[in-house]
């Protein structure tokens, strides 16, 4: 089935929307590590660049979890559970003093 021409129009115009605000933070995120926070313009890189190919190794491992085990609440649950208590479990330990 062809696509009309209002269907292209309104699906680049859904992806140009959420493309402009990516692009906006990531611009404000560089300009912050780089003038604000003291990182060097290459360091930044290999960090922007470590975390895709983290997020490239850890994508298909989630999603072949999830598709492997049945839960009783649904596929997503027990990860999404994980992955709360994880970070929930990290932020009872952070102390932060101001």
């Amino acid at each position: 089935m062809k696509l009309t021409i209002n269907e292209k129009i309104g699906f680049g115009a859904g992806d140009m929307a959420i493309a402009i605000v990516m692009m906006s933070l990531a611009m404000i995120i560089t300009y912050f590590y780089t003038d604000v926070f003291g990182l060097k313009p290459v360091d930044l890189g290999i960090l922007l660049f470590s975390v895709r190919i983290l997020d490239a190794v850890i994508d298909p491992v989630v999603g072949t979890m999830t598709d492997r085990n049945e839960y009783t609440l649904g596929k997503i649950s027990a990860v999404v559970a994980f992955y709360v208590n994880t970070v929930w479990d990290k932020h009872l330990v952070d102390v932060h003093h101001t």
